[in-house]
């Protein structure tokens, strides 16, 4: 094997030092706090996130199950603040649930069982007619979004390289 394609597999492999750090940027954790939800030393974290050391396999094993957790933690309270957040919001606007059906494009019952907590995971499609009637996006979700960014494929490559 040459030299050349050494530093490719190198280059080519994604930055499990990266991943954590915006894991842990994400929860608003320190170092120290980041350690204990892993189980691990600060000092672990520290130099996992400075690239100077590797995590074993079950360190990144823990990695990907602690950021599986976290998101399926996230999408259900999204989920439940959803309908608090359109029953507010349809009062801040003065609408009725009719009004904001029509508006939505949407029928008056979605919205009751929405608000109601009978629908515990409307469609991204009623969610998305719901935000743009009432001219503004549901908060958590953005937040949700953005946080889904993070490159769970590079998480789970990453993981390849190790086992």
């Amino acid at each position: 094997m040459s030299d050349t394609s050494i530093e490719k597999g190198v280059e080519d492999r994604p930055d499990l030092a990266k991943i954590l750090y915006d894991l842990r940027q994400h929860l608003t954790l320190t170092q120290s706090q980041m350690a204990e939800q892993l189980g691990i030393s600060q000092a672990m974290v520290s130099a996992i996130e400075k690239g100077r050391t590797e995590p074993s396999s079950k360190l990144a094993d823990k990695i990907l199950n602690y950021s599986k957790t976290l998101e399926e933690r996230e999408a259900k309270a999204s989920e439940s603040d959803f309908g608090e957040w359109l029953r507010e919001q349809r009062a801040k606007h003065n609408l009725t649930q009719a009004e904001l059906a029509e508006k939505a494009g949407i029928s008056q019952l979605t919205i009751s069982f929405i608000e109601t907590g009978k629908t515990q995971s409307p469609q991204k499609a009623t969610i998305s007619a719901v935000e743009k009637a009432l001219g503004r996006g549901f908060p958590l979700r953005s937040k949700l979004k953005s946080w889904r960014r993070l490159k769970w494929v590079d998480l789970v490559n990453t993981l390849v390289h190790f086992h």
